[in-house]
Parts: C-alpha cells; structure tokens; sequence
C-alpha cells in the first residue's frame, strides 16, 4: 500500500496511483455504492473496442448520465433502492446501440489504460484539486481520434457532494469551468448538443418502466384498445382505473388516427399509480422485445376497430399469449370477430339476421360500414380470429344476443363465454320530471350515425313534418349529416351526468334508441331506463333484450321510421303520457 507523505492534491494522487495500474482501471469515488457485477458491465466496452478511451454508468447524480432525470441531482426513483434499480438496468439489451458521449462522468469511469499512457494522464497542474480534470481528459481523447461511451446496462448509486464540501466543489466548478472553456471552446456547445438529443432517453425510459413494473403488487396488464371514443373507450378507462386500484402497472395498445399513420405504427402507454409514459412503435418487433423483457400477467383485447391491419395485430397478440402465458380476455363490444363489417350491416345497410350473418360478406370490399377488409376471405378472417377465440381464458360478451351470435360462428368458445353486463360509469343524483305534453317531443341520445339509426331519425323528422306540425324530435348530441328541418334539433356533445336536466329542459316525453344493428350493449339504453323515461328501440340486440324488461319501454317490431313512430304513439298510450 502507498501512501503520500503530504496531500498532493486529488489530481495528483490519481496520477500516481495509476502509475501502479498494469492495464485498464477504474476511477471511482468513495461515495458511491456499487452493484453485483458492476466492474464487467461497465468495462466490456472497453474490452470489446480499443478505441473507446472512457465507460461511464448510469447514475441517479451523474449530470448526462443522470437518471431518472438528466443533469439532475436525483432521489432514488419512488423510493426503490440502488439494487433493484440496477436490476432494472441489467435487464437491457446489452447490444443496445452504444452512445457517445462528449464526456465520461468522473464519480465511477472506466480508463483504457493505453490510452491513457499514450495522451498522458489528467492535468494536474490546471485542475489540481479536481473538477473538470475528467472532461478535460475525454476531451483530449476526442481530439485524437477517441470516443467516450456511457454504458447503458448499469446503473450505480452516487451520493453527489461526498468528494467536496458544497461551498468548496461550487467555487471549483466555475472556477475549473473556465478553464476548460478557455481550452476546449467547443465543449459546451457538444454538451448541448447531446442533452437536445438525449440519446439515453429510451434507456431512462426502459429502465423506469421495468422499476414500476416490478413495483406493481402483480405483473401488468397489457389492454388492447381502439382510440375512436365510444362505450369500447369508456369500458377501457373503467378497465385501465380497476387496475391501477389494484397497484397493478398497466399497458394500453392504440392505433394512432393521425393522417400518413403506417400500419405497423401503434402507440404504447404505460400507467402506474402517478406516472405515465409514452411509447411510439413502428414495428411488432418492438413490442416483442418489450414484452420479453416484462412479463405479462394479462392481455386484455378491448377492441382493434381502426387498426389498419386487423388480422396482423391478432397474430402479434397470439404471439404474445404464447410467449408470455399470460391470462387473456376477449371483450365482444362488436362483432368484428365475426366480419369485418363489426355492426353485421351488409353492403345495403342492412342487417340481414343471426342466421344469416354471412351474407354480411357479400360485396364485403364495397361495403361502407366494414374497416379497412384489405381482401381477407371469410376462410382466413375466420381461421385467425378462431385461434385467438381458441386460445382466450375468458370471452367476456354483454348480453346474451352478442354472446349468441358469437357462437354462431364459433361454437367451440361456449365455455369461455361468459355474458357480464355492463355498469354504469356514471350515476345520477335524480331523475328528469317529464312532461305529460299534448304533442310529441321525441329525444334521441348519442353520437347517431348511420349504424345508429341516423336514417331512421332523418326519416321521422320528414313524416312528423307533413303528419304532425307541433311534434318535435332533438337529438341530445350528434346527427351526422342531420337534415335542415325545422322540427329537428341537435344539440351537440353533452355531459352524461347532465342529462336529467337536459331532458327537462327539452320537455321531451319519450326517448327513442333507433340504432339498426344489434348492438352489444348500449349505455344509453342503460342510463336512460336508470331515469325511468318512456323508452323504444327496435327488435335487435342487447338493447331489445333490456327494453323487452323495461316497465316504461317497448319493442319495435317493425325497423322503420313508420314502425318506430307507431310504437312510440303506442307506449305512450300505454303510459297515459298524452
């Protein structure tokens, strides 16, 4: 063992004891607390690549190597020690790509020793006491040809100021600052540069992924949804917040609706208690090597409407089922499992019936209310989304009509199959008072389209003009291409737990759900018979199936707007409304 006879100074006593270094080494201060294989990881550059001069770590205080905040003198993140934190960092692709730096970090830096013998050692004479001696060195190897690596596998804890007092370690660094300035003027402007690149931002944001995903009091959840709005959206928040109270991390899939979007574009964000990050992937590669990585404990298919390559996106959820052996969950919020048209309407906008939904195909490319078929016959639409069926733990379906068109197509799923309605996501603090008006006042509630009835709507508005001049029809919401009638009103979006008040403003006596597919749950209908209002709907899907029920609602024999204004006449007669 050495020891100097008097303090020459940090700079100086690194000098010379590198002299006793045989072959590459390592600086590192004394307050730092390293990990288990820590020294490997960090020196296998070097190893691999004689002419990286310098390997620097990831730190939670090591200015650009900073983590989970760059050039921040960072706590632990939530509360995880450095271990695990590394843990977390170990798990990395250890092939990543490497990345330059303009500097090493001085607090743990690796050496290649013969660059060091051959550019000389720090410069003890201008940064005798230390601070900026590093920077100056990885400078000079740069200027001969050189790199500096940050090594993206390691992470090692530094409790930044042990080295100086902090009045001390302030006044060098502006002091050594200048100096290094003075001497290499292009320094700050390569810092600069790097930091507005931040090419450590995907190891950061991997790194802090994996420490929340092994906070979680269970692996995470991996949700597969459309981002188009709807009750499929309202399910996947209701799904999303489930789990969070559960302390379970939680991945939400997406298919950006951005104009120039690729098929294999998708978008990943990742929730847990507080935190949320985004992903942007242009390739299932990606999300294969992410989900190597984590362990899922479950996928959950909300929906995949939109997606601009359906069959492709079951394959790559089939793919990570196998892989992961995760729990899967199939939710029936349409039928898209059964045709690419996902309402059954044909090509004429008609829903030909549950024994006969094959006829959906026909013309299938021409069909206006199918997404994107991109020429996949029944045989193979069938076959792929059979195996996902085949392979699902649970199919969650929302009434028995969905569930019985399921098995229509694909009876073998029966036992999975399980009808689960839905909830309410919103309550109501009371009921509308309705009015027992002399004239017609018909509401249509929801964003309507074509699928929704709007139709039907455009054609009670024209018979009520000619038929009944003081009756009146208001869509609470949206009418796509709503006709300019004097009798017809379309209020715009509207707020659910608004509506009892909505409804008695409008004066409206009756509600009408005039959707023309079977849809397979409507929170509509739901919240419309929670504040008791006089309800139609025609005979189709888990709408009929809770009207049928209903106390103040009746079912539409007939779909058309005749039929729907003759039931309507008739449930109020019924109800001795007027």
């Amino acid at each position: 063992m050495q020891r100097n006879e008097k303090n020459l100074g940090f700079v100086k006593t690194v000098n010379k004891a590198v002299q006793f270094a045989e072959g590459d080494f390592v600086l590192i201060n004394t307050d730092i607390e390293v990990p288990a294989l820590w020294l490997e990881r960090l020196m296998a550059p070097i190893g691999e690549d004689r002419t990286i001069a310098s390997v620097t770590p990831f730190s939670n205080a090591a200015t650009i190597c900073s983590f989970p905040k760059m050039n921040a003198d960072n706590e632990l993140l939530s509360g995880i020690d450095a271990n695990k934190l590394d843990a977390c960092f170990s798990m990395l692709d250890p092939n990543l790509p490497e990345v330059d730096a303009p500097t090493g970090v001085g607090f743990c830096m690796g050496i290649n020793g013969d660059i060091w013998r051959q550019i000389g050692g720090f410069d003890d004479e201008l940064f005798s006491r230390g601070y900026g001696e590093e920077n100056d060195w990885c400078q000079r190897a740069i200027s001969k040809g050189y790199r500096n690596v940050i090594v993206q596998n390691l992470f090692i804890y530094h409790k930044h100021g042990g080295s100086f007092e902090s009045e001390t370690r302030a006044a060098l660094r502006d002091e050594n600052y200048r100096k290094l300035v003075g001497r290499w003027p292009r320094y700050p402007s390569e810092v600069d540069a790097f930091i507005k690149a931040d090419p450590l931002a995907p190891a950061r944001q991997m790194a802090t992924l994996l420490a929340y995903c092994n906070k979680g009091s269970m692996p995470p959840s991996l949700i597969i949804d459309h981002d188009i709005g709807g009750g499929a959206n309202t399910y996947r928040q209701k799904l999303v917040q489930d789990r969070l109270a559960l302390n379970q991390p939680v991945f939400v899939l997406t298919a950006p609706q951005s104009f120039g979007a690729t098929k294999n574009q998708l978008t990943l964000d990742f929730f847990f208690g507080e935190h949320h990050q985004r992903f942007e992937s242009r390739g299932h590669s990606c999300l294969r090597a992410l989900f190597s990585v984590v362990r899922l404990g479950e996928i959950f298919f909300n929906n995949i409407v939109s997606y601009q390559d359906p069959l492709d996106i079951v394959r790559l959820i089939l793919s990570l089922k196998s892989e992961s052996k995760a729990r899967l969950v199939l939710a029936l919020h349409d039928f898209y499992m059964i045709n690419p048209s996902y309402t059954l309407l044909n090509a004429e906008g008609y829903y030909p019936g549950i024994n006969e939904v094959e006829k959906s195909w026909l013309n299938i490319n021409k069909n206006p209310f199918a997404y994107n078929p991109q020429n996949e016959t029944i045989e193979e639409w069938h076959t792929v989304w059979g195996k996902l069926s085949d392979n699902a733990d649970e199919i969650l379906c929302f009434s028995d009509n969905s569930r019985d068109h399921l098995l229509k197509v694909y009876p073998e799923c029966a036992p999975r199959a399980l009808v689960r309605p839905h909830t309410l996501p919103v309550g109501f603090d009371r009921k509308p008072r309705l009015f027992n008006n002399k004239y017609l006042n018909i509401a249509v509630v929801g964003s309507i389209g074509q699928s929704k009835g709007g139709g039907i709507v455009a054609e009670i508005s024209r018979i009520l003009a000619k038929e009944d001049k003081q009756a009146r029809v208001t869509v609470v919401g949206i009418l796509e291409g709503a006709p300019n009638n004097s009798n017809l009103r379309v209020t715009g979006p509207y707020k659910t737990e608004n509506l009892p008040q909505i409804l008695e403003e409008l004066e409206v006596n009756v509600c009408l759900l005039p959707s023309i597919w079977p849809e397979t749950f409507s929170y509509v209908a739901e919240e419309l018979m929670v504040l008791d209002v006089p309800l139609v709907c025609f005979d189709l899907g888990a709408p009929a199936e809770r009207v049928v029920h209903y106390h103040r609602g009746q079912v539409a024999s007939e779909m058309s707007a005749d039929g729907a204004l003759r039931t309507i006449r008739d449930l109020l007669h019924r109800l001795d409304v007027f």
